[in-house]
């Protein structure tokens, strides 16, 4: 646990980057998003930095009475926030904790989203390493921002010292963070349009070293990019 940034995170429970509803274009890029990596009724999920539960509540909804979103979150005052908003689920847990510090069950989800918060982890190897050990065969993780790394790594944005040195890492060395995790990159989008990148785990083919890197699968996800736009 890094407590400043917990301290930080506590005094923004009624901001409005991390409260307000989401926009319409916001909605509908995110059920796009939700969407290109087959989200479905019957998922179980992690949801690493959850926040107040604004997309825990939407992922819920989609994944329905016979799925489960695990939600996560470092801030006490964010978890207390998206536990009273998803109290009325039955198809949910919301958990005080910084993933880097946890235990998360091996092989027990479909799918990772980290929505707007990869780039406040401390040790995003190890916090690769731990999410991809989460998966299930052929389970998938979905890395999204409505900013670019560009947009996120500027530090004339960074509104407190606990977060002045939270970055996105350069394209190769995500590529390289996501190899030494076992995961291969699907779709990779960085742009005036936002921040998307879904890898999965490796079949046992591209461990053999059939594959010996990531970069064939890089590609733009077209529907996200057209939605962004909106």
């Amino acid at each position: 646990m890094e407590p400043a940034k917990a301290a930080f995170f506590d005094t923004q429970i009624h901001t409005e980057w991390a409260s307000a509803p989401y926009t319409l274009p916001e909605r509908t890029r995110l059920q796009s998003v939700l969407s290109s990596v087959g989200l479905k009724a019957g998922m179980k999920i992690l949801e690493p930095g959850c926040g107040v539960g604004r997309l825990t509540e939407m992922m819920a909804r989609e994944v329905g009475p016979g799925g489960f979103v695990l939600a996560v979150d470092m801030s006490k005052k964010m978890v207390e926030e998206c536990a009273r908003r998803m109290a009325s689920y039955g198809n949910s847990k919301v958990i005080h904790a910084a993933l880097e510090d946890g235990e998360v069950s091996a092989r027990a989800y479909d799918l990772v989203v980290c929505h707007n918060v990869f780039h406040h982890f401390r040790d995003k190897g190890a916090v690769l390493r731990k999410l991809s050990a989460t998966l299930k065969e052929n389970g998938s993780i979905l890395i999204f921002h409505f900013f670019n790394s560009s947009q996120i790594n500027d530090r004339k944005r960074k509104i407190s010292a606990a977060v002045l040195n939270d970055t996105m890492p350069s394209p190769s060395e995500m590529e390289a963070l996501l190899q030494s995790a076992g995961l291969t990159i699907r779709t990779f989008c960085d742009d005036d349009n936002g921040y998307m990148l879904d890898a999965r785990v490796c079949t046992q083919l591209e461990r053999c070293g059939k594959l010996q890197t990531c970069a064939g699968h890089l590609q733009v996800y077209d529907s996200y990019r057209q939605t962004a736009a909106l």
